[in-house]
């Protein structure tokens, strides 16, 4: 099972688009995002991700967050057309007292995770991790 990091990430760095092996995965054309799991004792989040279009070279993935802490939740219950294509997944900073801060007291990232419908996540989390299922 290949695994990558991205709890490191760049600021910024749009994560919809991943080098791996040479080849790019675009989790915004090429996947869809076919599970959402939180697991609140554990506190982890779990994403499963598909191809769209299946054959040759086209492989699961799961993004893990673990030490996650919810910060925005945003869902809506009608389903749309299209709920389950991300559209932007990145690491940012979050805000204390009016300052841009990258990481928390206790060493956790930020991650924004927005849905083309508008759901969208906002998380602090000390794991992040994509795995080829």
């Amino acid at each position: 099972m290949l695994m990558i990091d991205l709890i490191k990430s760049p600021l910024f760095k749009d994560l919809t688009s991943i080098e791996l092996n040479g080849n790019i995965l675009d989790f915004h054309n090429d996947h869809i995002v076919t599970h959402i799991a939180y697991d609140i004792k554990s506190k982890t989040f779990t994403l499963t991700i598909s191809p769209i279009y299946t054959g040759a070279k086209r492989n699961k993935y799961s993004i893990s967050f673990g030490e996650v802490e919810l910060v925005k939740l945003n869902l809506f219950s009608k389903r749309p057309k299209d709920n389950s294509t991300i559209n932007n997944f990145y690491r940012g900073r979050f805000e204390i007292d009016g300052k841009a801060i990258e990481y928390s007291a206790n060493g956790s990232s930020y991650f924004y995770l927005e849905f083309e419908n508008g759901n969208q996540f906002e998380f602090f989390t000390r794991e992040a991790k994509l795995f080829e299922l």
